[in-house]
């Protein structure tokens, strides 16, 4: 790569300026200026990840660890299935989360998840050779399909752990690898990705003819160091279980990725242009990073909840095939002017996060609830309806015992139907009459709000987005009946 000229402006006082600025301005070329702005732009997106009903069910459980020094595998969160098994395989990432909430807040545990996310790509893209402007378009492209699914739960620590995984592995240090699984099988289920990357290296060293036998050795152990958990060996049962119900659920992230649909149009592209790469060039000349990204795009196919990490190695795997070394040309540079767009583009991040930290703005979502709602739910008598995406709202905000929530594995699947049914449907009442219900948390323009309203149900809250409501006097439920 040919070191680009520098610009020198003509006259004395010009250049008495650039020796001025030769000793406070970091010298940065345009095209690592525009890389740089994206990354900064990273961190911001980052930091602004909202919460999500999973967030809130997750810290509870997160608090419950903490008070109790235990993991409980029995669900204490629900009036519906209260002492059902509950094969919780997420409980580090809730003790870290609650530990991140008891130092420093809500902000304390955004940092946290935007930590992960940020080393994530930061690994990774640290492996490509060569950066310039084309490679720079590939980063821009892979962030923007990835930020939708950057919220704050478990899954930015599958981001971090499948970074980790392949930066060791192209690095040929895999030995650290059976310890990366054992904590990763603790934190989230997420950790089957990481054997797609294993299969990844395997087939890159085939190729190229390399000793396989460690690391398939290794792979044995990963396999094993994940029935480290309190789940043993039953993780391997209990994780395809909880997938195979939540697309019976039609779970909007579990399903396949659509064409028709904007938000995925960069797994599109960079789907294809991998897909494309692999079958267009010898697979020697591949690298193991494509490998990594052709191992995880059938699972990306499957699934839009694994776009993230397949664009994650699918990004810098396009951009290794496409830098090539005749791109980069001698150019002038302004490096203060660069420098000064850097600075102004770090601070603006920081202004920007740290208002919305401060304000604790609607993107956030750090206050799902209002007071008011909050206030409705403590006056709500006896048995509560909610939705299954609504639960952790209630488990967190009101600490009452739920309905239903978006844990999903202690319920059996005919409940999650049928609650799915009445609010298709509004056909509430052989639904709530089974479980005894006297009160729902239910979103305002809900079709069991509107039914429950035209039958006389009285409201404790009503505003546009949720609504608190209590049986009338003169409707008799029917005495609670367990399936």
């Amino acid at each position: 790569m040919q070191r680009s000229a520098r610009w020198v402006p003509k006259g004395t006082l010009g250049r008495r300026f650039c020796a001025v600025t030769d000793r406070i301005v970091i010298r940065v070329s345009f095209d690592r200026l525009a890389e740089y702005l994206l990354f900064i732009g990273i961190v911001g997106a980052a930091c602004l990840m909202p919460a999500q009903n999973d967030t809130w069910w997750q810290l509870r459980a997160g608090q419950d660890i903490w008070a109790t020094a235990r993991i409980d595998l029995r669900d204490h969160f629900s009036h519906t299935v209260a002492g059902s098994y509950w094969p919780n395989h997420e409980w580090l990432s809730q003790a870290l989360f609650f530990g991140a909430y008891r130092t420093g807040g809500m902000p304390a545990l955004t940092a946290l998840c935007a930590a992960a996310v940020i080393a994530a790509w930061m690994l990774v893209w640290a492996r490509v050779p060569m950066r310039s402007r084309t490679t720079t378009v590939w980063l821009a492209l892979g962030v923007l399909g990835s930020t939708p699914a950057w919220t704050l739960r478990p899954q930015v620590f599958t981001l971090l752990l499948a970074a980790v995984t392949f930066v060791l592995l192209e690095r040929e240090r895999e030995r650290w690898l059976p310890l990366i699984f054992v904590i990763w099988a603790n934190l989230h289920g997420g950790v089957v990705l990481g054997f797609a990357i294993l299969a990844g290296a395997i087939a890159y060293r085939v190729t190229l003819n390399r000793r396989v036998v460690p690391l398939l050795v290794v792979a044995t152990l990963c396999a094993a160091a994940t029935m480290v958990t309190p789940l043993g060996p039953s993780l391997w049962r209990e994780v395809p279980a909880s997938l195979a119900r939540l697309r019976d659920y039609q779970v909007n992230e579990w399903r396949p990725p659509a064409l028709t649909d904007l938000t995925t149009a960069p797994f599109w592209i960079v789907g294809g242009g991998v897909a494309l790469v692999a079958v267009r060039t010898r697979l020697r000349r591949l690298p193991m990073i494509m490998w990594a990204a052709v191992a995880l795009l059938p699972l990306a196919l499957l699934s839009g909840r694994n776009i993230s990490p397949f664009l994650l190695m699918g990004t810098p795997a396009l951009a290794t095939a496409a830098e090539r070394p005749s791109e980069a040309h001698a150019r002038r540079e302004h490096y203060a002017f660069n420098f000064a767009m850097l600075a102004l583009g770090g601070v603006a991040a920081v202004v920007v996060v740290a208002y919305s930290w401060a304000r604790e703005t609607s993107r956030l979502a750090w206050h799902p609830l209002s007071h008011d709602v909050v206030e409705a739910l403590d006056r709500c008598p006896g048995p509560i309806y909610n939705r299954y995406d609504d639960g952790g709202y209630l488990i967190w905000f009101a600490n009452r015992a739920v309905f239903l929530d978006s844990r999903q594995d202690p319920f059996p699947p005919a409940l999650v139907h049928a609650q799915i049914a009445a609010e298709r449907s509004g056909e509430y009442r052989s639904l709530f009459d089974r479980y005894a219900i006297r009160c729902a948390f239910v979103p305002a323009t809900s079709l069991v709000s509107q039914r429950l309203e035209a039958d006389g149900w009285r409201a404790l809250y009503s505003g546009p987005t949720w609504a608190v409501l209590t049986t009338p006097d003169r409707y008799h439920m029917a005495s609670s009946v367990q399936p």
